[in-house]
């Protein structure tokens, strides 16, 4: 009888009636990864839009715990979270096709009258490439000047901003209407960053940096042809000698000699030895 006794307490231990706790089943790890990963891709898509987006794929999450798991990890809803990266969307849609534009000021010694003298250096970059152009150097940026900077830019056959949708630069009154509509005729669209913001223009910031830290504290202007023949000087140096971090390593311009394994070990040396480059010479 002790065995029938077991079977049957066996049978009757109730455990398929034992109470489950409260609420729904908590989400794996990897279901919150994806309600994160489509949050932060889609700054547009609200709590319901990313549930059904989910269901899509089978993956039963409710509005709910899209809102849970947002405001848990500390990220904004849709129309705030959609303000907030509007400028790196801007960017990374526009990439392949972005220059911007600004000016440097330096300080020339006018030799007969030994006293400074302010002058304009106007320079442009390709954002992808971190190319960079002279464009001009003058005393006195009028619009006159300005135009004529514009129609160099966006001529036809090798003007700097062929292909390229827009232009960023600051909201300087030096970039007028004029050159603005001139622009915007050609194809380019003119966008001016926020008013004390820097950092949206940074890829002109950083190089401005460059430029004075490489060349401009160890040289003294002494004339305005001066200027520009030590500005190529560096440009030549920038563009094709030059390793830069935003694009792997690489040189933008890179000649023959790169990636060559033999052959002797030459340096090339531009304004007076400040800047050097290092090659091997071709074989």
């Amino acid at each position: 009888m002790i065995w029938y006794k077991k079977l049957v307490t066996q049978k009757w231990d109730y455990s398929d009636q034992v109470k489950k706790k409260p609420g729904r089943p908590k989400l794996n790890q990897k279901t919150i990864e994806l309600v994160l990963k489509l949050l932060h891709e889609n700054p547009s898509w609200g709590d319901d839009t990313v549930s059904n987006r989910l269901h899509n794929m089978e993956v039963i999450v409710s509005k709910s715990s899209v809102t849970n798991i947002r405001i848990k990890n500390g990220i904004l809803p849709a129309p705030r979270r959609n303000k907030t990266g509007e400028w790196d969307r801007f960017l990374k849609v526009n990439w392949e096709f972005l220059v911007a534009i600004d000016f440097k000021t330096v300080e020339v010694i006018n030799p007969e009258t030994l006293k400074l003298e302010t002058f304009y250096v106007l320079f442009a970059i390709h954002l992808s490439i971190r190319e960079v152009k002279l464009c001009g150097v003058t005393r006195y940026p009028k619009e006159n000047w300005m135009l004529q900077m514009a129609r160099n830019l966006t001529d036809p056959f090798d003007g700097f901003f062929l292909h390229c949708t827009h232009c960023i630069m600051d909201n300087d009154k030096i970039f007028s209407s004029a050159f603005k509509k001139m622009l915007t005729d050609f194809g380019t669209k003119p966008t001016c960053t926020v008013i004390k913001t820097p950092n949206m223009n940074s890829y002109c910031e950083r190089y401005i940096g460059s430029y004075q830290r490489e060349v401009l504290n160890w040289v003294i202007s002494q004339s305005e042809e001066y200027l520009r023949k030590f500005t190529l000087e560096w440009l030549m140096y920038y563009n094709s000698e030059r390793n830069h971090q935003g694009i792997h390593r690489k040189i933008i311009n890179p000649g023959v000699e790169i990636g060559q394994s033999k052959g002797c070990i030459k340096m090339r040396s531009r304004l007076g030895g400040i800047l050097h480059y290092y090659y091997r010479e071709a074989a």
